[in-house]
């Protein structure tokens, strides 16, 4: 195809652990965000075919591009690789049946970038505009901080990827990469943050994720370190261990509902049980659990921050 004066359309990916998070915008018309589930799961042509035919798997195509979505790489002859073959999103939950965010990043990045822009290519095509197999794609990104060194080797394998094309449910599709970009988590935030209030040419920026924590030490007016640690709000559900048969990704969604609604009824809810008096006894004792999970993970929390801050000090936010 031709190069154009701009590419069909941008991405910019999020590769959180609560949330696969998408902004991507056509090159003539406005922003767009869609999200998926977080997981990335390294399946088999059996594995995937085995749940397709599920009544799960069934409900799952009709669901949408995003409940089913997965990318297969080529080998070194171009032929579809059946050991590269990622399930992402909700057909990876799907398919591992267990927790896959325990990995780092950038190891299931790829696959979650090039589901990504499949679901783009795909949903744009379905609002009318003309993508072909070869589109032009912008590529932005982010990774956590303590994953910057692996930048480069996951440069090198987004351009593989899209140089040699790659398998999805809809066929094969060889994008043209227009540009790469993966900046560290955080960056943003803290860039934001020296617009609104140049007067703190020193400052440190804390952020709070599902999986990760991160602070940002603004030096002369520059985001100059990075700082990382497993102290996302996860750590705090962890503690928990699936309490009352209550999953930490449904603990998170009660938890907050309970806050909101100042009421545990949410925890009532979500308990297994059917016996309305072992019902309610269980939703109780789960929100007791959590208030004191939340208060041992907020001193874990405090004494990070505090260990971060001990050598300066600087306006925090």
């Amino acid at each position: 195809m031709p190069r154009t004066a701009k590419p069909h359309f941008i991405i910019a990916v999020d590769f959180g652990g609560s949330r696969t998070k998408i902004i991507y915008q056509h090159r003539s018309d406005q922003p767009q965000l869609l999200t998926m589930p977080p997981e990335a799961f390294i399946a088999t042509e059996e594995s995937l075919e085995q749940y397709g035919r599920t009544p799960a798997g069934q409900m799952s195509r009709m669901q949408g591009l995003t409940s089913f979505c997965w990318v297969q790489l080529l080998d070194k002859k171009g032929e579809p690789d059946e050991t590269k073959i990622g399930a992402v999103g909700h057909l990876g939950a799907q398919i591992a049946l267990y927790n896959t965010l325990n990995v780092a990043k950038n190891e299931k990045a790829l696959y979650k970038l090039l589901g990504a822009v499949w679901v783009v290519q795909q949903t744009l095509i379905g609002e009318g505009y003309k993508i072909p197999d070869d589109f032009g794609v912008a590529v932005q990104c982010l990774l956590p901080p303590d994953e910057a060194s692996f930048v480069d080797d996951f440069k090198a394998r987004v351009e593989s990827a899209f140089a040699e094309g790659f398998m999805t449910p809809t066929g094969m599709v060889q994008p043209q990469l227009w540009g790469f970009e993966c900046k560290p988590e955080g960056l943003g935030v803290a860039r934001s943050f020296l617009v609104n209030y140049p007067e703190y040419r020193d400052a440190t920026v804390f952020m709070l994720g599902h999986r990760n924590a991160t602070a940002v030490l603004i030096r002369d007016g520059k985001p100059k370190t990075f700082k990382t640690s497993e102290l996302g709000f996860k750590a705090c559900l962890d503690m928990l261990h699936g309490a009352h048969g209550v999953s930490t990704e449904r603990l998170m969604e009660v938890a907050f509902e309970a806050r909101m609604k100042d009421d545990f009824y949410p925890y009532y809810r979500v308990t297994s049980y059917s016996d309305p008096d072992l019902k309610e006894k269980a939703g109780r004792e789960l929100c007791r659990e959590f208030s004191k999970a939340n208060h041992a993970y907020y001193a874990r929390l405090k004494n990070w921050i505090e260990d971060i801050l001990s050598d300066d000090k600087l306006i925090c936010i």
